[in-house]
């Protein structure tokens, strides 16, 4: 279960009977908004653009509010302290911020792993149908075309010394080509 931003914002405003959207710096205001930060960030995984374009605001008000909060929110307001608190106790943060969905660390790493694991078996399933597609061309010419024993030399050649065998047989054909003429 997740707590919406819309939850957080009707549930501050019915309780301060402040329209957090509205567009003035006066500070209960801007209290009652840090405290929506606050929550916001707590229960929800939204970034702080998120957070803030919900009321009309920035990331960085929204970072300035979470601030504010932290630093005097409990000492200099404790009414509208108890309004977080209040809200905490309702709706613990625990049941709702379920870490569950988000894989740990050793769980990506396995992730990871078998992502690996599965691009090794399609590279290798990607030079066995290479190779048999070169056995095809073989069983077609069928040995009637010198060509053939080319094909079935490469073949034989494994996908990682590929490029080097190309690189080998391209110098050896201009050089063939530059003494024929």
């Amino acid at each position: 279960m997740e707590i919406k931003l819309d939850f957080i914002i009707d549930t501050l405003q019915k309780k301060t009977g402040l329209n957090l959207r509205r567009n003035t710096r006066k500070r209960e205001y801007f209290l009652a908004r840090a405290i929506y930060y606050k929550l916001a960030k707590e229960y929800t995984l939204c970034s702080l653009d998120k957070i803030g374009a919900e009321i009309g605001k920035d990331h960085a008000t929204v970072l300035h509010g979470i601030k504010k909060f932290n630093l005097e929110m409990k000492k200099y307001y404790p009414e509208l302290y108890e309004l977080y608190t209040n809200f905490k106790l309702r709706y613990p943060v625990e049941l709702f911020n379920n870490d569950d969905d988000i894989p740990a660390p050793e769980e990506l790493t396995a992730i990871v792993e078998r992502i690996n694991n599965m691009d090794n078996q399609i590279k290798q399933r990607d030079a066995e149908i290479k190779r048999l597609n070169l056995e095809i061309d073989l069983m077609k010419h069928n040995g009637e075309d010198k060509r053939s024993d080319i094909v079935k030399l490469v073949s034989e050649i494994s996908e990682d010394q590929l490029p080097l065998f190309m690189e080998r047989v391209t110098a050896m054909v201009k050089m063939m080509n530059t003494t024929i003429v």
